[in-house]
């Protein structure tokens, strides 16, 4: 019978990550970015109803909004809104190789669908707009 490999959790601090992944002998696929770096660089290659969504939850830190009350604020559309929500997440794993959650967090599902965008998060948001 063939011993299974364990393996175990080791909490390393974000700026160490990288020295980690050499220490062990193996590099990253991509060098993450930093996460202001990668919100400013999602934020400016977002369309202007993207740009929108993001301004509408950092206005509103840590509270949770429905879709319905996205939408409605946003003047868009279900199925704009629906481009609007898939475009981003998509961005974010593929084109800026992120790992970490979205600016955001989502919970529900359809019409009970709501969003949420943290204090510090939103800070970072709302620095692309000043």
């Amino acid at each position: 019978m063939k011993k299974q490999e364990q393996f175990v959790l080791v909490p390393v601090p974000a700026d160490k990550v990288l020295a980690v992944y050499r220490f062990l002998g193996t590099e990253p696929p991509v060098e993450p970015m930093a996460e202001a770096a990668v919100i400013e660089k999602a934020y400016e290659e977002s369309s202007p109803d993207t740009m929108r969504f993001l301004d509408l939850l950092a206005a509103h830190p840590d509270e949770w909004l429905t879709i319905g009350e996205v939408r409605e604020e946003l003047g868009l559309g279900v199925h704009e809104l629906a481009g609007v929500l898939s475009t981003l997440p998509r961005r974010w794993r593929n084109r800026y190789h992120q790992t970490a959650p979205l600016p955001y967090e989502v919970e529900g599902k359809g019409s009970e669908r709501r969003y949420r965008m943290g204090q510090e998060m939103a800070s970072l948001v709302a620095k692309q707009t000043s």
